[in-house]
C-alpha cells in the first residue's frame, strides 16, 4: 500500500467573548429574581396543600360483632374501634365471621363470599335488609372474612355505599393483616379505610388537591426541569473542558504522530482513516468552544440553543480525546516509540481477559464442564496463552514486526472465537427444545460485549474491514462466551416462563350467583 500525505491543520484560535460590567449585573439580576420567584411559589404550595380544615367525624353509630368462627375478640376489638376509627356519616358498622361452605356455597365459586353474605342475612339478619330485601338497609356497613376459604369482603346500605374501586383498596389493605392472621386488624382496617373514603369532603379528595395545586406545582415543575436541564448542560461543559484544553494543548504532538504512522501498515492505515475524522471533529470543538462563555449563570443551558451546544461539544470533546490517544499509541506500536509495550499490552489485553475467563464461562453450563467442546476450548486456550507469550517475546527482540504480531493476534481470537462458538452451539442443542427456542438463546449473545470494553488498533481495522474476520469476531471471544451463558440461560427462562401479568393485588368480584333472587345490594369480595 502506498504512502499517504495527509495535511496538517491546526484548530483556530478565536477571540473569548468579552462580557461587561452591565452584562454581568443584568444576569445577576435575572437569576436572583428566579431564586425569589422558586421560592414564592414553594411557600404558595405548601400554604395551599395545608390550608384546607379537617372533617367532623365521629365512631361508628354502632358496632354489631358476628363472630361465627371465633376467631375475634370482642371487647379489645370495640375498644380499637372506638379510638381509632372515626365515620363522617351515621354509620351502623357489622363485623362479620363466617364459613362459606357453612351457608352452602362451595369455596371453588368467586362469588361465594357475597353468596354467604345474603344468605346468612336472610336467614340470621333480615333486619340487615331493606325494600323488600332487594338492598342493604340505609346506615348499614358490613365487613366480612372468611378465615378458612380466604375471602374478604365490603358491602353497604345504598346510602354509605361505595364505588367498585373503593371497595377493592379497602380489600387490598384488609389483605395484609389477613394473611398475617390478625382478624382483629384485618377488621380495624377495613373499618379505618372505609372511614375514610366514606363522604370524603371535597377538599379532601384527591382530585381537589390536584386541581386546587394543579397550576402551583405545573409551574413549579416547568421551572424544575429547566433548572435541572440547565444543571446538566454546565455539567456536561465542566466536563468537557479539561478534556479539550488537554487535546488542544497535545495537538501539534497528535500532528506528528498521526504523519509518522505507517501509511502502508494494516493496522496503520484505519487509523489514519480516523485521523481526517479526528481533524474535522476537533474543529468543529474548537467552533463550539468559541460559543461557550466562560462565566454560565444559574440560567445559562435552560434554552434549548445553549443546551445542544453543551451536549454537542462534549460529545465533540469524548472523541477527538479517545482518538488523540488512540493515534499516539498507534504511532509508538508501528514505530516502536517510547511506549510501544504499553501499547502492545493493551492490544494483548483482550485476548489475556479470555484466557482468564476460560473456567467461568465453562461453568455456566456445568453439565458440559467435561464435554468435548470444553476441553477443546481449554486446549485452544493453552495454545493461545503460549503463543501470545512466544509473540511478546519476538517482538521484544525484534524478530517479528508490529504488523505481523497483530496479525498473530487476530488470528488467536480467531482461533478462541471458534472454540467458544462451537461450546456454545453444544449448549444450545442440548437445552434448545425447539428451533425457537435455540434462536432466542443465540440472539441473547448477539452483540458483542467486548467492542465497547476496549480501545483498540485492531477493532479499527475490523470498522473498517469486517469482511476480513469472522462472523460474529470479538475482541474477546471467551468473555464474550461467559457474558452469553448467563444472559442465554434467563432469556430461556422467561420464555418458558413467561412473567404473570397479574398486578398481585387481586380484583374484586361483585354480584350474586344467579342474579341473588332479585337482590341488588352493593358490595364486592375478594380472596386473600
Amino acid at each position: 500500500m502506498s504512502a499517504t500525505t495527509h495535511a496538517l491543520v491546526s484548530p483556530p484560535v478565536l477571540p473569548r467573548p468579552h462580557r461587561t460590567p452591565g452584562e454581568r449585573s443584568v444576569r445577576g439580576r435575572r437569576e436572583g429574581g428566579m431564586r425569589r420567584l422558586v421560592a414564592m411559589l414553594a411557600l404558595a404550595a405548601v400554604l395551599t396543600l395545608l390550608g384546607a380544615p379537617a372533617a367532623l367525624a365521629e365512631p361508628a353509630r354502632s358496632v354489631t360483632i358476628e363472630d361465627t368462627q371465633g376467631v375475634l375478640h370482642p371487647a379489645p376489638l370495640e375498644e380499637r374501634l372506638e379510638k381509632e376509627v372515626s365515620f363522617r356519616r351515621d354509620v351502623d358498622l357489622v363485623l362479620l365471621t363466617l364459613d362459606v361452605t357453612e351457608q352452602g356455597f362451595p369455596s371453588s365459586s368467586d362469588l361465594a363470599l357475597n353468596d354467604a353474605v345474603l344468605a346468612y342475612a336472610r336467614a340470621e339478619r333480615p333486619e340487615w335488609l331493606t325494600d323488600g330485601g332487594a338492598y342493604w338497609r340505609d346506615g348499614l356497613v358490613i365487613l366480612a372474612v372468611d378465615p378458612g376459604n380466604r375471602f374478604l369482603g365490603t358491602y353497604a346500605g345504598e346510602d354509605v355505599k361505595l364505588t367498585q374501586e373503593q371497595y377493592t383498596a379497602i380489600q387490598n389493605a384488609m389483605k395484609t393483616p389477613a394473611r398475617d392472621g390478625d382478624w382483629d386488624g384485618t377488621m380495624v382496617t377495613g373499618a379505618t379505610e372505609y372511614a375514610d373514603l366514606l363522604a370524603r369532603p371535597w377538599y379532601l379528595e384527591p382530585g381537589f388537591f390536584a386541581a386546587m395545586a394543579a397550576g402551583v406545582l405545573a409551574l413549579l415543575a416547568v421551572i424544575g426541569t429547566a433548572l435541572g436541564i440547565g444543571r446538566v448542560a454546565r455539567g456536561r461543559v465542566r466536563r468537557a473542558l479539561p478534556r479539550y484544553d488537554d487535546v488542544m494543548l497535545n495537538y501539534a504532538a497528535t500532528e506528528l504522530a498521526a504523519k509518522t504512522i505507517p501509511a502502508d501498515s494494516r493496522y496503520g492505515e484505519p487509523v489514519l482513516r480516523d485521523y481526517k475524522t479526528f481533524r474535522d471533529q476537533a474543529a468543529e470543538a474548537t467552533r463550539l468552544r468559541e460559543q461557550i462563555p466562560e462565566h454560565r449563570g444559574l440560567l445559562w443551558g435552560i434554552r434549548p440553543r445553549t443546551y445542544t451546544l453543551a451536549r454537542d461539544f462534549l460529545a465533540r470533546t469524548e472523541h477527538v480525546d479517545a482518538a488523540d490517544d488512540e493515534i499516539v499509541r498507534t504511532n509508538d506500536l508501528l514505530n516502536r516509540g517510547s511506549s510501544w509495550f504499553e501499547a502492545w499490552q493493551l492490544e494483548a489485553r483482550p485476548v489475556r481477559d479470555s484466557l482468564r475467563q476460560v473456567d467461568a464461562a465453562i461453568r455456566q453450563a456445568p453439565e458440559f464442564a467435561d464435554g468435548r467442546t470444553a476441553q477443546d476450548l481449554r486446549e485452544v486456550a493453552g495454545k493461545v496463552d503460549a503463543g501470545l507469550e512466544a509473540t511478546t517475546r519476538k517482538l521484544q527482540d525484534g524478530t517479528m514486526s508490529p504488523d505481523d504480531a497483530l496479525a498473530e493476534l487476530d488470528l488467536m481470537t480467531n482461533s478462541l472465537a471458534k472454540a467458544s462458538t462451537a461450546h456454545r452451539d453444544l449448549v444450545i442443542a442440548a437445552m434448545a427444545r425447539t428451533e425457537r427456542e435455540a434462536q432466542i438463546m443465540r440472539d441473547a449473545g448477539s452483540s458483542d460485549t467486548s467492542e465497547g470494553s476496549y480501545r483498540s488498533i485492531r477493532s479499527r481495522r475490523h470498522h473498517y474491514y469486517p469482511g476480513s474476520y469472522a462472523l460474529g469476531w470479538s475482541l474477546s471471544p471467551i468473555l464474550t462466551l461467559n457474558s452469553w451463558g448467563s444472559s442465554a440461560t434467563t432469556a430461556l427462562e422467561s420464555h418458558r416462563n413467561p412473567p404473570s401479568s397479574s398486578s398481585g393485588g387481586g380484583g374484586s368480584f361483585s354480584g350474586y350467583s344467579g342474579g341473588g333472587g332479585g337482590f341488588s345490594g352493593s358490595g364486592s369480595s375478594s380472596r386473600f
